[in-house]
């Protein structure tokens, strides 16, 4: 603040011969406190003009401003709260004489184990029994566009079986990534039965099948849900929409991953010396290396808000 004479007890004029800021001394029993040295008339070392600048190491002029009025203990420093915690560039230098190295921030990503599927809402076909980007499998059965039964959109698929038949199903493969290795998944599909029970809808990972539970409703579009944890040694994550039966009939809809999915960091926890993380429906722990995160369990679509 420039000094002014009446509200002031002290004012430094700076170098440039304009500049003069004001000060308010601290008081006791509301006395100004100060003390004065007389110094050398000049410095026993001086180079290019006398200033500041050109003093001995030795010499020392201090101005404290640290304003910690908010008090401190915060981990980071935060700018919206700047009277908590002073900032200096990498090092920590609140102490006089001892300026400590600050703490070196280092991003670790996150890994993402959401997926989706290609034409979810069945969409896109290459003609009335060809879907573009689902692979139809027909034991005994056949596969049909359909625009009057649907849930959303402007098609869904219609599976049906002959007499005799075994299945029609459609699937589709994701692209494999050997993070889905231990982790628990679940997707989702709508099935309007025209039989009871005809239709269900699995997961399969290259080691084994979960296949979702049948239901006696029919008339209406109803959700199906499966879920499964892949194995360890899981090398793909297939999804298929099926009707088994004789003379069997169904159609289905919306397609889609529950979960995992990705979300932001909601809540860190340390436990048994370790540091563990919640985003989006995924708990992980800090690697001894802290340089990634490891996997310990997914909560497909049901997102994280607190670690106890």
């Amino acid at each position: 603040m420039a000094f002014q004479q009446d509200k002031h007890d002290i004012g430094l004029l700076r170098q440039d011969g304009s500049t003069k800021t004001g000060f308010i001394l601290a008081r006791k029993n509301n006395i100004p406190i100060y003390e004065t040295y007389d110094d050398e008339y000049l410095a026993r070392h001086q180079t290019t003009v006398a200033g500041y600048d050109a003093l001995s190491p030795e010499k020392e002029f201090a101005i404290v401003r640290d304003d910690w009025r908010s008090g401190f203990g915060q981990e980071y420093h935060d700018s919206t709260d700047p009277l908590r915690y002073y900032e200096s560039t990498n090092v920590d230098a609140r102490s006089k004489g001892g300026i400590i190295a600050g703490p070196l921030a280092t991003a670790i990503a996150l890994v993402d184990y959401s997926a989706t599927f290609t034409d979810e809402g069945l969409e896109l076909w290459d003609d009335a029994n060809t879907l573009t980007n689902w692979t139809d499998v027909q034991v005994n059965g056949t596969l049909t566009r359909e625009a009057s039964t649907v849930r959303t959109g402007t098609y869904s698929a219609r599976l049906q079986t002959d007499v005799g038949g075994t299945s029609s199903l459609i699937k589709q493969s994701l692209s494999w990534d050997n993070k889905y290795r231990n982790v628990t998944v679940k997707v989702s599909a709508y099935f309007h039965q025209e039989d009871a029970s005809c239709a269900t809808i699995s997961i399969y990972d290259g080691q084994g099948t979960t296949t979702s539970s049948t239901s006696a409703t029919t008339g209406s579009f109803i959700q199906f849900t499966v879920e499964r944890t892949l194995h360890a040694s899981a090398s793909e994550l297939t999804i298929s929409a099926i009707v088994t039966g004789d003379t069997k009939n169904s159609w289905v809809d919306d397609i889609t991953w529950v979960g995992p999915n990705l979300g932001n960091p909601r809540r860190f926890a340390e436990f048994n010396n370790e540091w563990y993380m919640a985003y989006g429906d995924v708990l992980v722990k800090l690697n001894g290396a802290y340089n990634g995160w490891t996997f310990i369990k997914s909560f497909p679509g049901v997102t994280a808000t607190d670690l106890e």
